[in-house]
């Protein structure tokens, strides 16, 4: 997952969830631009020209505002890329994207039926990713269990042929 992307995409997610009611507010605008901030004091990765990823928020933002682009569309675009990229994606990226969309959606007037909406496809699909992460880590620990019988069977069958070999030398030592 390349951080560039990441971030992109949970700017395609704070506009779909501002831009969901076919309107931002100015202080919508103005909340969505100091969470960015805030995030970006925090992110010291940085891309090939030295700029913090986190600018990418801001940027792909006002890219789709631009565009008059869709709030449907920007929200699948990252379910798409979340759940492409999933096994990359920890708790804290959940995190920080949870409060960066539940504090957007709540600034003005609180949250309405369009941006619960896209709060819920957003917390569903982070609920598949929790699924896949325990799915990996079962498969994770079953091949370690695999690899470890195989390993004490195998340290058993050696155990049975030592003594043999050892005894099979003493035997032949003698003159």
């Amino acid at each position: 997952m390349k951080a560039v992307s990441f971030y992109s995409e949970i700017g395609k997610l704070l506009y779909a969830v501002t831009v969901i009611d076919h309107k931002i507010d100015l202080r919508e605008r103005k909340r969505v631009h100091e969470l960015i901030q805030d995030v970006i004091k925090k992110t010291h990765i940085r891309d090939q020209f030295g700029t913090p990823v986190a600018n990418y928020i801001e940027i792909e933002f006002e890219f789709l505002e631009e565009q008059i682009y869709e709030a449907e569309d920007a929200l699948q675009s990252f379910l798409d890329y979340i759940e492409e990229h999933y096994s990359a994606i920890g708790k804290d990226d959940i995190e920080m994207i949870r409060k960066l969309v539940w504090e957007t959606a709540d600034c003005v007037r609180g949250i309405n039926t369009a941006e619960q909406t896209v709060i819920e496809k957003m917390e569903h699909a982070f609920s598949q990713i929790k699924n896949k992460h325990k799915e990996l880590l079962e498969r994770h620990e079953n091949k370690k269990e695999n690899q470890g019988d195989r390993a004490i069977k195998g340290n058993t069958h050696v155990a049975k042929i030592a003594p043999r070999t050892q005894t099979t030398r003493r035997r032949s030592s003698k003159p």
